[in-house]
């Protein structure tokens, strides 16, 4: 693997780990303390929170909550990349696949959670109320419209990185975040205390390759970049890449094992 790759391929990680800290403690944690929950403790997959003060609605909120900051924070990351403030190349990948793997996996979350698992967050949102087979419906809607998203931003804005130099092909456009996430994410799955570990596996599985799969078909399609994207120069940007491996490494050795807020 030569450098450019290994610098990409650790940006792909610290925009997952983005993705997975941010949807933990900024998305379920700051709604708790936004309710008047309890924090107890988090780790990679899980916000344990004390409900004796929180009601109905506040609990719904809480599981809605780190949806809701992967949706923000891809929103953020789409409006940086149309602006197009700067050039620089490594800034832009972690803005595009920050951008991607945020509202794919959101949408994948949203729209099939409750087909997975009932104890999943957005079949716990819906669980109980009123008119429960239209929210669903609701619920498929909007998860399929941000699947929809995060594939148009992977295809519109990708092609901005296929300069023939640094990504050459659509399979290593479209893989490196891929699997960079779900190795990742397996990792951190490894690390996790569980009584169950081939749950747990199987989660890491889930919420990387299946929940990012439109990356994977999109790596079998050719899709020829104009000339008016080829806009990007490749410049080492290293304040990007520390901040992606300062990130990984928080959710992979302090996150993934757990932390007690008691």
């Amino acid at each position: 693997m030569d450098k450019k790759t290994l610098r990409l391929v650790l940006i792909c990680c610290g925009a997952w780990s983005v993705l997975q800290v941010g949807h933990e403690m900024l998305g379920h944690g700051l709604t708790v303390l936004l309710v008047g929950g309890k924090p107890l403790s988090v780790n990679a997959m899980y916000f344990n929170h004390d409900l004796s003060s929180v009601n109905d609605l506040a609990d719904r909120w809480i599981r809605a909550g780190g949806s809701i900051f992967n949706v923000l924070w891809a929103l953020t990351c789409f409006l940086i990349l149309v602006k197009k403030r700067c050039r620089n190349y490594e800034v832009y990948y972690f803005l595009w696949v920050s951008c991607v793997i945020n509202f794919l996996q959101s949408g994948a979350y949203i729209a099939f959670g409750r087909f997975i698992n009932d104890g999943m967050d957005w079949a716990m949102v819906i669980d109980g109320l009123e008119h429960q087979k239209e929210w669903g419906y609701v619920e498929l809607g909007v998860g399929t419209l941000l699947l929809v998203l995060g594939t148009f931003v992977a295809i519109r804005f990708g092609i901005w990185f296929t300069d023939g130099k640094t990504i050459s092909s659509n399979r290593k456009l479209y893989w490196l975040p891929l699997f960079s996430a779900t190795i990742l994410s397996i990792t951190s799955s490894l690390i996790m205390p569980t009584n169950d570990r081939f749950m747990m596996i199987m989660g890491g599985i889930g919420n990387g390759f299946t929940f990012l799969l439109p990356l994977f078909v999109l790596g079998f399609f050719k899709i020829r970049p104009k000339k008016e994207f080829q806009a990007l120069v490749y410049r080492p940007n290293h304040s990007v890449v520390l901040f992606a491996a300062v990130i990984s490494a928080f959710y992979l050795f302090i996150m993934s094992p757990g932390i007690d807020f008691s």
